[in-house]
């Protein structure tokens, strides 16, 4: 018969095991999922937030889905100007943002929507919330900049180039931020 010594011994060995297997099963869920602790808060890998003016940004919410939007007041949010649009460039002529991208059947473009040559641009004036587009053509686009007195560019700034470019700041709820200040814009697009 066992004495009670050696059953509290095996007792204590098989707890410690059952405590070792689930600390390793958690590491490996929390390696399996790509996510490091600082993700763990604020935006998730590799998204940011690429402030312009008037309280309006360009948002990497993931790899499928970058698009213009309007800060919440608390900073704790934003809100779609264009949904399902993947913008993949724009221009910016304060009070007017300009967006070159590609429309999407839902929220988050598809891998063939993201490698489509089919752009779609808008002309959005910030002073008024007034949207308009989209335009089929860059030229279209360029007629109606036009009528606003605006000149627009064939050279586009790409928000993740620009953004690889400046040095980020962390928002009240963690979110990473860059401010895209006229001069960097300027900047980008001569290079």
């Amino acid at each position: 018969m066992p004495n009670s010594r050696s059953v509290r011994a095996s007792t204590s060995r098989r707890a410690l095991i059952k405590l070792l297997s689930v600390a390793l099963l958690l590491c490996i869920c929390v390696s399996l999922s790509g996510c490091s602790l600082h993700s763990l808060v604020g935006d998730g890998r590799g998204d940011w937030t690429l402030e312009l003016f008037g309280g309006y940004a360009i948002v990497k919410v993931n790899s499928y889905c970058i698009n213009l939007v309007r800060l919440l007041e608390d900073g704790a949010g934003s809100t779609y100007i264009i949904p399902n649009f993947f913008v993949q460039g724009f221009q910016t002529s304060e009070p007017y943002i300009l967006l070159k991208g590609i429309r999407c059947e839902g929220e988050f473009a598809t891998d063939i929507e993201r490698n489509a040559t089919d752009y779609s641009y808008y002309l959005f004036n910030t002073a008024d919330g007034m949207l308009a587009g989209p335009y089929a053509s860059f030229d279209e686009l360029a007629h109606s900049c036009a009528d606003h007195a605006l000149l627009v560019q064939d050279t586009w700034l790409s928000p993740q180039s620009l953004v690889n470019g400046i040095e980020p700041k962390r928002g009240e709820h963690g979110n990473t931020y860059y401010y895209c200040k006229p001069e960097t814009a300027v900047a980008a697009s001569a290079a």
